[in-house]
């Protein structure tokens, strides 16, 4: 068949399983708190350099998953163990819980837009990656997937 792509797992230094994947990306363990988002294809991936700029921009942020560094292949981010938010506020949980954690995910996109960057698409995804993460026993809200943000187009990026 010619329209079928095949896409081969490789496993990049530091990498000792991959978690999930997406289209374009591997999501890989590197240890307990920390994943590695890579390409692919090796060589470098426009989409991950500017997910690294909305990082560098945004800088740390409570509502905001960890950016760990660069990496040869890709972006070191904190590993948010607990699962998708998705997942979590299907289950059981009372009203009051379900909306601490929407003001959490609210306060991390008006965070973002403050920094002029726009959420152009908010989702769920797998482990490891995802729009909404929640962190830690305390159930926190985090902010994680970038791919989706542009920059603002009145203000310069810096």
């Amino acid at each position: 068949m010619d329209d079928v792509i095949y896409v081969l797992p490789r496993y990049p230094k530091g990498v000792r399983h991959i978690i999930t994947t997406g289209s374009c990306h591997y999501i890989g363990f590197v240890d307990e708190t920390t994943i590695l988002k890579y390409s692919h294809d090796e060589g470098p991936s426009p989409a991950l350099e500017v997910e690294h700029a909305i990082f560098n921009r945004l800088g740390s942020h409570p509502r905001i998953i960890e950016f760990r560094g660069k990496h040869e292949e890709g972006l070191l981010l904190e590993y948010a163990t607990s699962g998708s938010l998705q997942t979590y506020i299907r289950g059981d949980i009372t009203k009051e819980e379900k909306l601490r954690l929407a003001r959490e995910t609210a306060e991390g996109v008006a965070y973002i837009h403050g920094k002029d960057v726009i959420i152009c698409r908010i989702l769920h995804a797998a482990p490891g990656q995802g729009f909404c993460r929640y962190k830690d026993r305390h159930l926190r809200s985090r902010i994680h997937h970038l791919p989706y943000y542009y920059w603002s187009s009145t203000v310069p990026a810096t």
